[in-house]
């Protein structure tokens, strides 16, 4: 770890590849580390993404992509992976791959930043938020080939949206997880997500946006929105699959907490985080849709 330590000061394309794979093989190890070994790997980890983000000079064009595909593939995760050792140090550093999220960024990074959420939540859940915000609000639109590899026989391609589509899946599959572990946060991830695809995919898409406007109602002692997106049309049979899948599984989750007495107690605070954030219609469709459910819980909470 001391000579791994040392070498981040000196590093160089002819042996990144190496040196990543290197690391990621003591990260894999890093229950049996103690802090100040935790802390070496730590600041290595984010040594090499802010090293490959200003590469040295001198080096073509090719050699530059090939950069940073390694450090999307590699680099990336290690900071995920060693979040929790400098959670401030991790977001400033990750943050960036966010703040230039668009047509010309590297989609492979922030694919392998949202596979890696689930090593961010314990340490900083709201950061977690923020990825399914942006990402969400985000659409590639560019149908540019990619290259995924293959043989000299077959050479398997894709397209910047396919990739990019890719990060919306990885998000919705991790949803249940993140809700389990983060109630509350979770609810603001889901709320920012599901807003941000219907007024891009239905509102914006299919509707003259201007002419769409929101209204005001007291609900829960604070000033909700509701802003008609037409899913009284659509919703019973989405097929938006991100969208109608992070919706299904927090209807199932405020369900079955309504059904533990344990756990119930969670569930006013959830649907105020709803009332504080919400715009779109789907979602009171939803919440109301559940409370039918189970009345007998929710009629006080919402009624």
């Amino acid at each position: 770890i001391d000579i791994i330590s040392q070498l981040k000061d000196l590093l160089d394309v002819k042996f990144i590849d190496e040196y990543v794979r290197l690391l990621a093989n003591i990260i894999d190890k890093w229950d049996t580390w103690g802090s100040n070994e935790r802390h070496k790997i730590g600041t290595v980890s984010r040594s090499i993404l802010q090293w490959a983000w200003k590469p040295p000079e001198g080096l073509n064009q090719n050699q530059i992509q090939q950069l940073n595909e390694v450090i999307a593939v590699w680099g990336v995760p290690l900071v995920c992976k060693t979040y929790g050792e400098n959670p401030q140090e991790s977001r400033t550093i990750l943050s960036n791959i966010l703040d230039r999220l668009g047509p010309t960024s590297l989609i492979s990074e922030i694919y392998r930043l949202v596979h890696e959420i689930d090593k961010i939540w314990p340490h900083d859940p709201e950061f977690v938020v923020s990825i399914y915000e942006t990402v969400f609000k985000y659409e590639e639109t560019s149908e540019d080939k990619t290259f995924m590899g293959g043989s000299g026989v077959l050479t398997l391609t894709s397209t910047r949206r396919q990739d990019y589509s890719m990060c919306y899946y990885s998000l919705t599959e991790n949803f249940p997880k993140f809700l389990s572990a983060n109630p509350l946060l979770a609810t603001k991830a889901m709320v920012e997500a599901v807003n941000a695809l219907v007024k891009r995919t239905e509102i914006s898409r299919y509707s003259n946006s201007s002419k769409v406007e929101s209204f005001s109602f007291s609900f829960f002692d604070l000033t909700a929105k509701y802003l008609p997106d037409g899913s009284c049309v659509w919703d019973e049979n989405d097929f938006d699959r991100e969208r109608s899948k992070i919706l299904m599984s927090f209807d199932n989750y405020i369900f079955e907490i309504s059904k533990d007495e344990s756990r119930r107690e969670l569930l006013p605070n959830l649907i105020k985080q709803i009332v504080e954030m919400n715009e779109v219609a789907v979602i009171w469709r939803h919440l109301i849709k559940t409370a039918t459910r189970n009345p007998e819980i929710f009629s006080p909470i919402l009624y």
